[in-house]
Order: C-alpha cells, then structure tokens, then sequence
C-alpha cells in the first residue's frame, strides 16, 4: 500500500472493525446522531427551499434599477426568505424528534 499524502496515514490502518468494542456492531443506531442528523438535514434542506422563495420574490419584485441594488435585493432577499424558512423547519424537527425520544424511553 502507498502512503496516502493528504491524510498521512496508511490504507492498511483503515481496514478492519469500526467499532471499538466487541459487540458494539450489535447495537442500534444511538438516537442522538439519528437526531442530529435529521435536524440539520430539514435545517438545510429548509434554507434551499426558503432560498428559492426569496430568489423567486426577488424576480417578482424587483424593478430593474443598477445592478449593484439588484445584485444587494437578491442577495437580501434569499437570506430573508432562507434563514426564516430554515430556522422553522429546524425548530420543527427538533420539536418532532424529542417527541420521538420521549417516545421511546417511555416505551423502553
């Protein structure tokens, strides 16, 4: 095996167990990764969405002056628009997944 030169580290180091126990491969997925990664999924995927509001908008709206003013209501439009709808999904999700969690410490 060749020594990988961004990383600095051997191939051959990479095989083998994930995990760092034995029986660990046995477990479930740990809710709080499940969780995390859900969060920021519907977090993202809010700001793409909330991002293409405001580009929307910001077509609608605008009236056609210099392009520094279109260029500054573009951008001031997709950051309106994404963060809001971002920001509310991810709050939503979060509220959905402690739900979830309580959930399943409730039923064990």
């Amino acid at each position: 095996y060749q020594q990988h030169l961004a990383l600095n580290i051997k191939p051959e180091h990479l095989e083998g167990s994930q995990y760092v126990f034995e029986g660990d491969e046995k477990k479930k997925t740990v809710y709080v990764r499940n969780m995390f990664f859900g969060i920021g999924t519907s977090y993202l995927s809010g700001l793409v969405v909330g991002g293409t509001w405001g580009l929307w908008e910001h077509m609608r709206t605008f009236d056609g002056s210099s392009q520094v003013l279109r260029k500054n209501h573009m951008l001031n439009s997709i950051t309106k628009r994404g963060t809001f709808v971002g920001n509310s999904v991810a709050v939503l999700a979060v509220l959905l997944h402690s739900q979830y969690g309580y959930q399943r410490r409730v039923r064990g």
